[in-house]
């Protein structure tokens, strides 16, 4: 019963490293972490109180974990895990393309760069997304997360380099820990996974969609806390064995 929470515990020792050998991220790494927590949150009360067919929504439409206190199944879809993979997975998105370039940062704003809500261009292009071809809720996440990201480069076309490299990166990350998590729990999906009104595809153990998630996450968050906070000129060259700028 404690697969998920283990599964987050795999993200959060990834979310950790990088936390305790970036300094300089850690401000980005907490704000884009909780963004995501409460973003979500607020959009699971929404849908609850919406009364949404259970059948599209991610849980229990698309898999049925177990989780700590039985929350899944109290709650209507929400649970502990739940908060800490949010967390865990956007404070990862936040600094990976600069952990793994070695890109050091600092903290230069221009209040005239664009910023026109890109998150609500996400939210309208998944709705309508969803609503149209009838998918499986774990779409809604991955059109959001489309939709938002094409907003946000479409603004600031300087973050596109890193909206479109972070998009790989997470998917190896992802990749990478799934594979483990399948080591750990082979039955896992066959148990807990609802495939209908997805792809059904399986690939190499996992989800098309999982990969799918991945994918736009990273392409989405990466390039959030620059666009929201009108980050401008941030990579100032390779870091240095001492990191004095901090955002």
């Amino acid at each position: 019963m404690y697969e998920y929470l283990v599964g987050t515990f795999l993200l959060g020792a990834v979310w950790l490293v990088i936390f305790l050998l970036r300094k300089d991220l850690r401000h980005a790494m907490i704000w884009s972490a909780w963004f995501y927590v409460i973003l979500l949150t607020v959009g699971f009360i929404l849908l609850y109180i919406a009364n949404i067919n259970p059948s599209v929504r991610i849980n229990p439409g698309y898999w049925t974990p177990p989780t700590l206190f039985n929350l899944n199944n109290k709650t209507g879809g929400f649970a502990i895990e739940d908060a800490l993979f949010m967390f865990f997975i956007a404070g990862i998105a936040a600094a990976a393309y600069e952990t793994l370039t070695g890109m050091r940062v600092q903290k230069k704003t221009d209040k005239r760069l664009k910023k026109h809500h890109a998150l609500w261009f996400g939210l309208i292009g998944a709705a309508v997304g969803c609503l149209m071809l009838n998918l499986n809720g774990m779409y809604l996440l991955i059109f959001f997360n489309l939709f938002g990201g094409l907003a946000i480069i479409y603004q600031r076309p300087d973050l596109a380099k890193q909206a479109i490299f972070s998009g790989l990166i997470m998917l190896f990350i992802y990749w990478a820990l799934f594979s483990l998590f399948n080591i750990l729990f082979p039955d896992f999906i066959n148990l807990y996974y609802n495939l209908e009104r997805t792809t059904k595809m399986i690939i190499m153990g996992i989800p098309l969609e999982e990969y799918l998630f991945a994918l736009t996450f990273g392409f989405i968050w990466a390039p959030l806390y620059e666009y929201e906070h009108r980050v401008k000129d941030r990579r100032i060259g390779k870091l240095s064995s001492k990191i004095n700028t901090s955002r």
